[in-house]
């Protein structure tokens, strides 16, 4: 079939209708295409697609293709349609017949219908009587043609002409359920006698039938035991007329099923016409989004389709792929409903993406592509930099041959060590707001310093080669990345860390840390100290105890509360959610500091006794300072709108003329003299020993950096691009889609999925962030969903680790050997190699119990079960020290070739089917070990952790991830075993 439409103008590649089996017709397809050099070959198999039929072309009730005759008339570059019914159809004239000696009198009955078995009565048709004469037909002076009233069947007469080809008659009967249109021309010179209906079409209870007969008149079928005995031509006639009654029936049955929903039986003119006078329609489409519109083309497309007759495009599939991620449940529900794809399809869809840890080339190939297409202002950007908890699992990967669930950070670099967090970089813009995750990894505990040094210097390197400027980076104050950001700078300015990979003078980064971890950092070391501070020349001293005294006081008064956000999780120290950032800011707020202050300067003029139930320690207005000192702190750095909200005059973008600058400025002064002691008698400690307020001065510096660089390029910019919020929005999607049981395998399932559904949402419901803004990632994976990535089999010694007798002689291995003869043979049929491998004899006595009826296994050979245990015992000798490893089957496959393991087979296929027979072998030894060490990790089977030094290292792994009292536990248990 051509791949496109024969048009010389046209060319698309949409569904195509292919040329006609007359020839006639075929011809003037060909003629009308403008297509001279197929209309001089003449190609049966040339198509022309739907645009350039007119609507009267297409099949009716909802039908696919078109009608019979069916002529292109529209968008024909050599051919312009006259508007005449004769430009849309094709009919062939009817030759005059030779046969003399057949009376050709045809008579126009005037029937009535049958009777009803309702009680009603059709319509009679209206026959016309044509002149009567022997051995010709006479026709009138104006040739009419019958119009067929099923648009895939043949004119009626060419029915008749057919029979009167065939067999010779002395009568001409014919069936006709036939609707006549009186206007419409006709490109025959004959007529031929035609029945006129009423309107009304006759319900499926009553048959309208009409006879043409010769000059002896046939008993009506109504009359029953007088039909007379049908001829030859009659059988014929026959025929024809069950094939219209059949479709007859079924487009009838259609036509009662739409009229009991109520819905008018139009075609597609008049719904077209509908829709362009229904103006609410009209501007509901053209407002609607696009992915709500493609969704809408997408089920109408596939409405009456089949479930596997349905077809989806790229955006289709990942719209349904956010569906399904959000929420399994739901999308099986709505496919109920409406058209989406399968699970299988779409998973089909996610594999095809090539993503591995570590730097993806893919991805910044791609990225360097979008971004050349941005402006100059717009490619400043941040690299932040997070890590996130996952669950200690292993899971083989097919596609890429490797178990997931080790430690890698990417370069083949992959060590056997249990991953339980992954590290993610993330490209934010400053100006304009876009994200893009770009590298992530797994790491055991936190990512090493010297590991982390490298992630950052290799991701720094290729975002400026895909043509971003990095400004700054941000991260938590976690020990590891203050150590690695030191370990970076190559000089200070005043308090800013900065630093540059190439060493590049001019293009220094700066690097910030998260405000809200910052903020977190100090009300956790105001739980259990005292904190000295000046505003100043006076001294203050702020205690958690006062926020807990007025906690208690601001509860006890009248029927209200003045601050109606706080709870217990905000202040009772054993039940505060110390990781929400929500916590710590809605405390170091303005309402409350304003509060404190003025009860505690109340109590101490009217100098109040403790034992009043007003009282409030008159030092809690100390405590008021530091808490208003944090809230204005924590607005210069969150800024988003130009126009701040009332009283808040920090909270907005920072610009030339701003408060920002200044209040910095004194902010630093005040943090400078900041510290934590037990108490308020204790002498000071250096701010070096509380790393919350040195990275607090460090992170305004910083700011004040990025101040004067950004604003010669910018008008204003808002502080709130410089925090992790995207990220910690990314980590909850991902967290949401595994529903909190996030393994590396899930991870990197999730990973993909956002990407290619552009995150689908700003904010994750719950998430320890505000909600983010950003548009979406600059480059999504949609681009090379189809792209192949070949993943390098790693090399290097391989060691091999004795077995213990007791796991590799057991009693089951009759058993799986019969169970892998079963797979084997499943893929090909072979007697000699049956007979080779099975054994005649039954199974041993204590096997037989676990056989069912109907589902037999193989009894094996005594010779392949022996082969076979040496081969699993050396499998699992060398899988310790290549379980990390890339392509770790085909290592597998290639030391068992090395060694020499040979089973026997025939000799057609002892070459050509041992690879296979090996490749299921290892199949079954790999999903087994790996699942008795997830039971290790999970602490669910504790019988194998002396086996080797990797199972020992996961039940290390299981007993630091458990509580101390279960710990306890599990060592006495496995004293006692």
């Amino acid at each position: 079939m051509s791949k496109k439409c024969i048009v010389s103008s046209c060319g698309q590649l949409t569904n195509r209708y292919v040329l006609p089996k007359n020839e006639g017709q075929a011809s003037i397809w060909l003629q009308r295409s403008g297509n001279r050099e197929m209309e001089k070959k003449k190609q049966k198999n040339a198509t022309i697609c739907p645009r350039h039929f007119s609507n009267q072309c297409f099949l009716e009730y909802g039908l696919k293709g078109l009608k019979k005759g069916a002529l292109p008339s529209l968008f024909l570059p050599d051919y312009t349609s006259t508007g005449v019914e004769g430009d849309n159809f094709f009919f062939v004239k009817r030759e005059s017949p030779t046969r003399t000696h057949i009376p050709g009198i045809l008579k126009a009955l005037e029937m009535p219908a049958l009777p009803s078995t309702t009680g009603e009565f059709s319509p009679v048709a209206k026959v016309k009587t044509p002149t009567k004469t022997y051995g010709k037909r006479i026709t009138d002076t104006q040739p009419k043609r019958l119009k067929p009233m099923f648009e895939d069947e043949e004119p009626i007469e060419n029915i008749i002409e057919e029979s009167d080809k065939h067999q010779p008659s002395t009568s001409q009967e014919g069936l006709s359920y036939i609707k006549f249109d009186k206007h419409r021309p006709s490109t025959s010179q004959e007529e031929l006698s035609y029945i006129e209906s009423d309107k009304q079409r006759p319900s499926t209870s009553q048959e309208e039938l009409s006879y043409i007969e010769s000059d002896k008149q046939r008993p009506s079928i109504s009359q029953k035991g007088t039909r007379a005995q049908p001829s030859l031509h009659s059988t014929n006639i026959t025929r024809k007329k069950n094939q219209l009654k059949n479709k007859s029936m079924a487009v009838r049955r259609t036509t009662v099923q739409l009229q009991k929903f109520d819905t008018p039986n139009i075609g597609t003119s008049n719904l077209i016409s509908l829709i362009e006078q229904n103006r609410d329609f009209l501007e509901t489409v053209t407002t609607s989004n696009d992915v709500s519109l493609n969704f809408f083309a997408s089920n109408m497309r596939n409405l009456q389709c089949k479930p596997k007759g349905r077809r989806f495009s790229l955006k289709d599939n990942i719209f349904a792929l956010s569906l399904y991620k959000h929420s399994p449940r739901a999308y099986r529900f709505l496919s109920k409903f409406f058209s989406l794809p399968s699970r299988k399809t779409l998973t089909n869809m996610l594999n095809k993406v090539p993503f591995l840890a570590g730097i993806n080339p893919a991805i910044f190939k791609h990225l360097k592509t979008s971004v050349a297409k941005l402006i100059a202002e717009d490619r400043n950007c941040i690299a932040m930099v997070d890590e996130m908890a996952v669950q200690p699992h292993l899971q083989h990967n097919e596609r890429y041959d490797y178990i997931e669930g080790f430690v890698d950070l990417g370069g083949g670099n992959r060590r056997i060590q249990f991953a339980d967090h992954a590290l993610v970089f993330m490209a934010k813009g400053i100006r304009k707001a876009w994200k893009q995750p770009v590298f992530f990894g797994f790491c055991e505990g936190t990512t090493a310093t010297d590991d982390l040094v490298k992630c950052i210097t290799d991701v720094i390197k290729e975002l400026e080669l895909a043509g971003l400027t990095v400004v700054a980076t941000v991260s938590d104050q976690g020990a590891t990345n203050r150590a690695a950001i030191n370990k970076l700078c190559n000089k200070k300015t005043g308090e800013a860390l900065l630093y540059h990979p190439t060493g590049e003078k001019g293009a220094e980064i700066v690097h910030l840390f998260d405000p809200p971890h910052l903020l977190k950092g100090i009300r956790n070391g105001l739980l259990t100290k005292d904190l000295k501070f000046k505003v100043g020349e006076d001294e203050k001293v702020a205690s958690w105890e006062h926020i807990l005294n007025y906690y208690v006081l601001d509860r006890k008064q009248g029927a209200y509360v003045h601050c109606t956000k706080l709870t217990d999780e905000h202040v009772l120290p054993n039940k505060i959610r110390k990781m929400k950032v929500k916590m710590a800011s809605q405390v170091f707020s303005h309402t409350l500091g304003c509060d404190m202050h003025q009860r505690a300067r109340i109590t101490k003029r009217l100098n109040l006794p403790p034992s009043d139930p007003d009282f409030l320690n008159p030092q809690a207005m100390d405590t008021a300072d530091l808490i208003l000192f944090l809230d204005k702190l924590f607005d210069s750095v969150n800024g988003l709108k130009r126009r701040p909200p009332p009283g808040k005059p920090l909270l907005s973008v920072v610009t030339e003329t701003s408060d920002h600058l200044s209040f910095w400025t004194s902010a630093i002064s005040t943090l400078r003299s900041m510290f934590f002691v037990s108490d308020s008698t204790s002498k000071s400690k250096s701010t070096s020993s509380y790393p919350s307020i040195k990275n607090w001065i460090s992170t305004l510096h910083g700011f004040v950096y990025v101040r004067e660089k950004v604003l010669k390029l910018f008008d204003f910019f808002s502080p709130r691009s410089f925090n992790q919020d995207p990220l910690e929005n990314f980590f909850g999607q991902i967290r949401s889609h595994a529903v909190g049981n996030t393994t590396c395998s899930s991870f990197i399932h999730s990973f993909k999925s956002l990407l290619v559904s552009r995150f689908s949402s700003s904010h994750s419901v719950g998430s320890n962030c505000e909600e983010d803004l950003s548009e979406g990632p600059l480059s999504t994976l949609k681009r090379f969903v189809l792209q192949q990535e070949n993943v390098p089999v790693s090399e290097g010694a391989i060691e091999r680790t004795p077995v213990k007798e007791a796991l590799a002689t057991d009693f089951a291995t009759d058993y799986v050997a019969g169970a892998i003869l079963k797979k084997f043979f499943r893929r090909f049929s072979c007697d000699a190699c049956y007979k080779y491998l099975s054994s005649a004899q039954p199974l041993p006595e204590h096997l037989q119990v676990r056989q069912f009826e109907g589902h037999n296994l193989i009894n094996p050979d005594y010779l392949f079960s022996y082969t076979l245990n040496n081969t699993t015992i050396f499998i699992l000798e060398i899988l310790p020290s290549i379980i990390h490893k890339y392509g770790i089957k085909k290592i597998i496959l290639t030391e068992l070739q090395n060694q020499h393991f040979q089973f026997l087979l025939c000799d057609e296929h002892i070459h050509l089917k041992h690879d296979d027979l090996f490749k299921v072998i290892i199949n079954v030894v790999l999903f087994d070990y790996i699942k008795l060490l997830n039971r290790v990790l999970r602490g669910i089977d504790l019988r194998l952790i002396d086996s080797n030094d990797l199972f020992r290292k996961a039940h290390e792994k299981f007993l630091k991830r458990i509580p101390k009292s279960k710990r306890r536990r599990q060592e006495v248990y496995q004293r006692s075993s």
